[in-house]
C-alpha cells in the first residue's frame, strides 16, 4: 500500500499507455502522472477511483499491487503441458490398441494389451484428471498457490502411499509379462501367497475401471494445490472505504 506509484506504472505499462496517455484520459498533466509514480506526489481517493477505471481494475489492486501474473502464466503454462501430455497418451493409446490385439491373436501373449490397459490407459485418466481441474481453476480466474492448509500434508501422504501400493502390485507382474514378452518365461505366473490373490484381484477391478485413476489424478491436483479466489473490493463498500481512509492517513 505504500508503493502506489509504482503500481500505477506497472498496470499502465499492462495497458499499453504512455504517461501523457494515461495524463489524457484523467485530464491532467503528464508530470502529475510522472510525480505519481516516482512517489513525489499521491494521488487522493478520488484520483484513486479514476485511475482505476481508466485503467480497468480496482482501487485494492492499484494500492496494494496487481495479482501474480507469473503465478498465473505457470498455471496456465501447467494445463498447456498436461493438454499435451494426456493427448499424446490417448492417441498413443488409440492407435497401439490394434496392433496389441493383433499380436493377442497372432502371437497369443498378452503383454501389449494388458500394458497398455493397466499401465498406460490409467496414466491417460490420471493426466485427464489432473489437467480438467488444471483448466477449469485457470479459465475461473482462481489464484493456484502451493497448498499449505492443514489437511493437504496428510493427503498427500495418503496419495503417495497409495502410489507406491499400486507400483508394488504392479512391478513384479510387469517384469513376468515382459520375462514371457522376450520368451524368458515359464508360462504361469509363479504363486505368490498373499501376492498373487490380491494382484489379481486388483488388476481385475483397475482394469475394468480405469477411469479410478481419474479420480486419482483429481486428488493429487487438490493436495498440491490450495484454492484462494480474489474478490475485488468493490469501490463504495465498508472494506473500500477503510483502505481508503488507511490510505489518506500515510
Amino acid at each position: 500500500m505504500t508503493d502506489v506509484g509504482k503500481n500505477i506504472r506497472t498496470l499502465r505499462e499492462a495497458k499499453g499507455l504512455t504517461q501523457e496517455q494515461l495524463a489524457q484520459m484523467l485530464y491532467v498533466t503528464r508530470q502529475t502522472i510522472s510525480n505519481y509514480e516516482m512517489g513525489k506526489s499521491k494521488p487522493d481517493v478520488d484520483m484513486i477511483r479514476n485511475i482505476a477505471r481508466v485503467l480497468d481494475t480496482d482501487a485494492n489492486t492499484l494500492l496494494y499491487g496487481p495479482p501474480d501474473f507469473q503465478r498465473k502464466r505457470m498455471a496456465w503454462k501447467g494445463f498447456g503441458v498436461g493438454a499435451v501430455f494426456c493427448l499424446g497418451l490417448f492417441v498413443a493409446y488409440g492407435q497401439a490398441v490394434p496392433w496389441a490385439q493383433e499380436v493377442a491373436w497372432t502371437r497369443y501373449t498378452m503383454f501389449p494389451y494388458l500394458f497398455l490397459r493397466l499401465i498406460v490407459l490409467p496414466c491417460a485418466m490420471f493426466a485427464l484428471g489432473w489437467t480438467i481441474m488444471q483448466g477449469v481453476c485457470c479459465l475461473l480466474g482462481v489464484d493456484l498457490e502451493r497448498g499449505e492448509r492443514s489437511y493437504t500434508i496428510p493427503l498427500r501422504i495418503v496419495l503417495w502411499i497409495a502410489l507406491v501400493v499400486v507400483a508394488l502390485l504392479l512391478v513384479p507382474y510387469a517384469v513376468w509379462l515382459m520375462a514371457e514378452w522376450i520368451g524368458a518365461g515359464s508360462g504361469s505366473f509363479p504363486h505368490i501367497p498373499l501376492y498373487t490373490p490380491l494382484v489379481n484381484a486388483f488388476m481385475m477391478r483397475w482394469g475394468q475401471a480405469p477411469y479410478l485413476a481419474w479420480g486419482l489424478g483429481v486428488a493429487f491436483w487438490w493436495a498440491g494445490n490450495s484454492l484462494r479466489i480474489s474478490h475485488k473490493v468493490e469501490k463504495e463498500s465498508p472494506k473500500f472505504r477503510l483502505i481508503c481512509s488507511l490510505y489518506e492517513r500515510q
